[in-house]
């Protein structure tokens, strides 16, 4: 089964850091199954991972 991931950090917890986010994204990417991974948060993180 394929699926499609989708990210929200709204940045606004203490916990919330980019090398969270970074590392949830990668989990992502090694799966084959996962065919699409959006992101949704600040404007600096997502040029970062870009």
């Amino acid at each position: 089964m394929e699926y499609s991931a989708l990210i929200f950090d709204d940045c606004m917890d203490e916990t919330d850091s980019y090398e969270n986010l970074e590392a949830s994204v990668q989990v992502f990417q090694k799966d084959d199954r996962c065919r699409q991974i959006v992101v949704s948060c600040s404007t600096d993180w997502l040029l970062k991972l870009a």
